[in-house]
This record gives C-alpha cells, sequence and structure tokens, in this order.
C-alpha cells in the first residue's frame, strides 16, 4: 500500500513537471514574437523596479493557490489539503494556463484531486465557485475605482434603450433572487448543509481575491508612475480598474491561453483615449512579462516547498 502511495506520488510530480515544461516554452515562444522594443527599460532602476514586482506578481499567485485550497475545502467539507500541496500544484497549474486549449490548466488542477481522493464533481463546483467569486469581488473593485465611468456608461444605455432605473434594479434582484434560489434547490436536493466552518472559509476566499486584485492593481500602478513615468494617483486608480476589466474579460474567454491577445486587445481599447497607442502596447507586453514572471517564480515557490516537504516526511 505505501509502495502505491509512493509510486502514486512519483506520477503525479513526473506530470507537474512536464506541463510545467511545456508551460515555459509557450510562454516564451509568446514574448519573442511580441518583437517589442524593451528600450525603456535599459535603465538599472528600471529593471529593479521590474524584477520587484515580479516578485510582488507571485505572491498574487500564491494568494490564488490558498483561494483555491480555502475552496476545495469548502466543497468538500471534510477534506484538509496542505498549503505545500495547493502552492505545488496551483502555481504549476497556474502556468499550464499558457498552454493551447485551456485542457492542461485543468488537467494540473486535477492532479490534487487525484492526490486527495477528491470527487470529479468537488473540483468542477471549486472552479465553479473560484471564477464566480473572481468576478465577482474584481466587478466591484471595478466599480469602486471606475464609479464615475460605470455610472455614465449605464446612464447612456438606460436612456438609448429607454430603459427605467427602477426596472434595472428589478431585474438585478430577479438574477440574484434566482441565483440564490438555484443554490439553494441545489444543496436541499444534494442533503448538502452550509456548515459555519464553510461559511468562514468562503470568507476567508473573498479576502484572499481581494488582496489578489489589489496587488494586480498595485503592480500596473507602480508600472506605469515608476518605468513608464505617466499619470497622477487619480489617473492610476482610473486605469487600475481599465486593467481589471482587461484581466477578467481575458480570464473569462474561452479558448484563449492565459487571455493572452485578449488582455491586451481589451486594454488598448479601454486606454486608447488616455495614452498613446504605443506607450499602451509596450504597458500591456511588459504587465504581461510582470505577471508571466510571476507565474514562474510561484511555481518555482511551489517546486521548492515540496521538494522541502519530500525530505521532511522522508526523514532526509
Amino acid at each position: 500500500m505505501k509502495k502505491d502511495k509512493i509510486s502514486k506520488n512519483k506520477i503525479i510530480t513526473i506530470v507537474g513537471n512536464i506541463l510545467m515544461i511545456v508551460s515555459v516554452f509557450f510562454i516564451a515562444k509568446y514574448i519573442y514574437e511580441q518583437n517589442i522594443d524593451f528600450a525603456f527599460l535599459k535603465e538599472r532602476a528600471n529593471i529593479i523596479v521590474a524584477i520587484l514586482l515580479i516578485l510582488l506578481s507571485s505572491v498574487g499567485v500564491i494568494c490564488l493557490a490558498m483561494a483555491w485550497k480555502n475552496n476545495l475545502e469548502t466543497i468538500s467539507k471534510t477534506c484538509i489539503i496542505s498549503k505545500e500541496d495547493a502552492i505545488w500544484l496551483c502555481s504549476k497549474a497556474n502556468l499550464a494556463r499558457y498552454i493551447p486549449g485551456n485542457v492542461a490548466h485543468y488537467a494540473s488542477r486535477n492532479i490534487i484531486g487525484i492526490k486527495y481522493n477528491l470527487q470529479q464533481e468537488t473540483m468542477v463546483l471549486a472552479s465553479v465557485m473560484e471564477i464566480v467569486l473572481v468576478v465577482l469581488v474584481g466587478g466591484m473593485i471595478i466599480i469602486s475605482l471606475m464609479y464615475a465611468d460605470v455610472k455614465l456608461v449605464v446612464s447612456n444605455i438606460l436612456m438609448e434603450y429607454k430603459i427605467p432605473m427602477p426596472m434595472l434594479c428589478i431585474l438585478v434582484i430577479l438574477i440574484v433572487s434566482v441565483g440564490i434560489a438555484f443554490i439553494f434547490c441545489y444543496c436541499k436536493k444534494r442533503k448538502y448543509r452550509i456548515s459555519s466552518r464553510q461559511i468562514a472559509k468562503s470568507i476567508k476566499s473573498i479576502i484572499i481575491y481581494t488582496l489578489f486584485h489589489f496587488i494586480n492593481v498595485v503592480v500596473f500602478g507602480i508600472m506605469i508612475i515608476i518605468i513608464f513615468e505617466h499619470g497622477s494617483l487619480e489617473q492610476i486608480v482610473s486605469l487600475g480598474g481599465c486593467y481589471l476589466s482587461a484581466w477578467i474579460i481575458g480570464m473569462l474567454t474561452p479558448g484563449a491561453p492565459g487571455g493572452i491577445g485578449i488582455r491586451e486587445y481589451v486594454l488598448l481599447f479601454l486606454l486608447k483615449n488616455q495614452l498613446a497607442e504605443d506607450i499602451i502596447l509596450q504597458l500591456a507586453v511588459l504587465m504581461r512579462i510582470i505577471t508571466v514572471g510571476g507565474d514562474i517564480v510561484a511555481a518555482i515557490i511551489g517546486v521548492a516547498i515540496h521538494g522541502k516537504k519530500r525530505l521532511v516526511s522522508t526523514g532526509q
């Protein structure tokens, strides 16, 4: 039985490493094909800032791993996943997003399900929970950062389609009510009782996703102010909201590995009236390099943590 467990862990490790290597290849290929002039990075200070932003971005990836751990534990009720395994497997899965087809990302995540004997339904529900919370939390932050812009867009839509504000409020309430009713009916059908522990873990996930989005906005803002020397603090708040919008759209777009191309195009569209096009392109690609660098650093941290855990468990 012990030999079977060791063999299973070895297979999991090998599969995870192969996916990570393939992911790095596609990332390098994408950056090479952009053919961007990085003369603005010749200054040593800018290089140092970019490296620091990569490290900060890696913290965001680790936040996603911790939130994913909470999601799985919320859905499965009894399963307790170690932080080391969550960081190791989720950071590798995060890299696998860049492999075309978006299949490798979920295949990498399923490794944790195999290791902890979790049902496929649990894995799917945890993924749905992640998408819903990431979008909801991100949407609330975007509205907070771009309140005036959002208010103007909503007003224009209401005026164009002649939709009264009370009707919009009723529609939102109905959508939320249907969502809550669906969750209630699902839980009742499955005889699924939500415990205080699960509520606490869900709240913890929301806090972690808030921190993740905050890190993204801070990284984007520092990059614009220090490296590109553009924008005031007030402008950065609005630009940060634009970046979050582009990030979420890129995440939700099917068939786009890691949102590559989609995120950059949306960012170009949203910022075209605020910054010069060449600056936006450089900014978008550098931000991609920083987030990819953060993904790679987080994966290295995950491998190191996993390796240390294995050494401790084997008593070496």
